[in-house]
């Protein structure tokens, strides 16, 4: 029974340490895309227009100094809020001097579901803003749990809120 439980130990680390390390790859790939790896002096926070409509590098090549665009399709002002702490939090050493947040009226006077906006900054459950803004916006306790203990499940589309 002894030889039973230390290899289940056995594997269940080699899963969490597997877990843990595809984690790490898939979120500096997710920090680059972001623009969240960059130290920035100009940063550009917004939704899908943000995402589509800004052109990073022909702004920082015009303007001769670094730019990050932080967009994500589907979110709220209340989410680009939380995304700007993000940003500020992730460069305390060197902090942006403009964060341009790109809205319309639309965007103004609609509330999207923050729950659903949640699920988008998932990978970033281990950052502190993020973590306390998707820890307001979920429900489910066990599901916060179950992605707590597996670092991988936050990156599927499929395991979206409902």
């Amino acid at each position: 029974m002894k030889i039973f439980i230390v290899k289940f130990l056995i594997v269940i680390l080699s899963i969490m340490i597997v877990d843990r390390s595809l984690s790490a790859v898939l979120k500096k790939g997710i920090d680059s895309y972001y623009g969240l790896d960059k130290k920035a002096e100009i940063v550009f926070i917004g939704h899908s227009r943000t995402e589509q409509g800004i052109d990073a590098e022909r702004v920082e090549a015009f303007l001769g100094m670094p730019v990050a665009k932080y967009a994500v399709s589907g979110t709220d002002i209340y989410t680009n809020f939380e995304m700007m702490k993000h940003y500020v939090e992730k460069h305390r050493d060197k902090k942006p001097r403009i964060i341009v947040l790109n809205m319309d009226y639309k965007y103004l006077t609609e509330k999207k579901d923050s729950v659903n906006s949640s699920a988008l900054f998932l990978p970033y459950m281990n950052d502190v803003v993020m973590d306390k803004f998707i820890y307001i916006n979920r429900c489910d306790l066990l599901h916060y749990v179950e992605l707590e203990l597996s670092c991988l499940l936050r990156y599927s589309e499929a395991r979206r809120y409902s």
